[in-house]
């Protein structure tokens, strides 16, 4: 009879839907689970994508749900409320399904008060991890995120975020932190499994919730002007609505004469099919911690076209930094012009620092203490 595994408890940043930071916790509860048993707690009621997955990987399910779910009436004022139920939820949760070895949150500034939970019942490994940019708030919210930095600082054995950009905005520029890649899935997102289609017109790509940060209306614009020169040029939106920008998107089609070279595609979609039959891979978001999808596109040896505020270890040899500033028409023209010189060539870019065994080793060093 083999030993019993030891137990982490992952923190989510919300549920465990189709998003960056939930590809992440999939990907390591998938990999370490002969290794680990992981337990999860999520802040909303919803049953979301991976729920049954994550179950079925052996591990439970803990919900906090966020006062805005339930009759409290203040909603806007959530944050600032439910600190103090934050951490006595936790501490139940922990006293009663414990021991765990290590602590895993995901959950920004709010990490602070989970490891002080954690500290408390004597989990020995505590990890606040951040996915993505820090952006000052208004003044009372900088307050509350300033007390709970402090309790990161006191609490946490590792500080760990997907870039340097993401640690210093958060954590601060003298801080110890380590950047811990996000991984991709090389076995899904492997080009040898789908044949290279040759396009007379650039089809493009886009993977990404629908939301202004996304910036779906800018990837609208430069189609509009690459379908100057090239009228069949397509592109494909894969993601899912937030707070109905996906109605905000579907009129700005029709009002530039998109309809026939615009595809939505759901969150579920096969992307990696999707990708294979594409030329480009736009990502202009407005602010990003990383964009696991930039190392998926290059995996399948898509060129990407990402705005200059993405951090920059996200390239692999096929990304193009691109100002926001400069336009639609700049973009579209940069596109063209490469689509010209070499768009129906199938490229090749090394991807390897993002594979899941490098990556899972790392975790695997972090959830058994080790430092740096």
């Amino acid at each position: 009879m083999g030993s019993k595994k030891e137990k982490i408890l992952m923190v989510s940043c919300d549920g465990l839907g189709n998003g960056g930071v939930q590809a992440v916790i999939m990907n390591v509860a998938r990999n370490l689970t002969k290794t680990y048993t992981f337990d999860i707690v999520v802040f909303t009621k919803e049953k979301r994508l991976h729920e049954l997955e994550f179950k079925e990987l052996g591990g439970k399910i803990f919900r906090i749900p966020k006062l805005a779910e339930t009759k409290f009436p203040l909603k806007r004022l959530d944050y600032y409320f439910r600190g103090v139920y934050i951490y006595c939820s936790l501490l139940k949760i922990l006293k009663k399904n414990g021991p765990y070895a290590a602590i895993h949150c995901h959950n920004a500034f709010e990490s602070g008060i989970c490891l002080k939970a954690a500290k408390k019942v004597g989990i020995p490994v505590r990890i606040s991890h951040v996915h993505m940019v820090h952006t000052k708030e208004h003044f009372l919210r900088n307050v509350y995120d300033r007390k709970y930095l402090g309790l990161i600082n006191r609490y946490a054995t590792h500080k760990i975020g997907c870039s340097a950009e993401a640690c210093q905005s958060y954590f601060g520029r003298e801080a110890r932190t380590k950047v811990v890649n996000n991984p991709y899935d090389s076995i899904r997102f492997d080009p040898k499994k789908y044949n290279f289609k040759v396009s007379n017109s650039p089809i493009i790509s886009q993977i990404g919730y629908f939301s202004e940060n996304k910036n779906q209306l800018f990837s609208l614009d430069v189609v509009a002007k690459i379908k100057e020169e090239y009228p069949n040029v397509k592109l494909n939106l894969i993601g899912f609505d937030v707070g109905g920008h996906l109605c905000v998107i579907e009129n700005r089609i029709k009002e530039l004469n998109l309809i026939s070279n615009v595809t939505i595609h759901p969150s579920n979609a096969d992307t990696p099919e999707i990708l294979s039959g594409s030329n480009a891979f736009l990502f202009p978001s407005k602010k990003e911690g990383f964009g696991i999808v930039l190392i998926e596109a290059q995996a399948m040896g898509v060129p990407c076209y990402a705005s200059d505020s993405i951090p920059q270890n996200t390239d692999c040899g096929g990304c193009i930094f691109l100002p926001l500033g400069k336009g639609a028409s700049f973009w579209a023209e940069r596109i063209i012009c490469d689509f010209k010189n070499s768009g129906k060539d199938r490229k090749t870019y090394n991807c390897e620092e993002f594979s899941l065994s490098r990556v899972m080793e790392q975790y695997n060093k972090l959830y058994r203490g080790e430092q740096w």
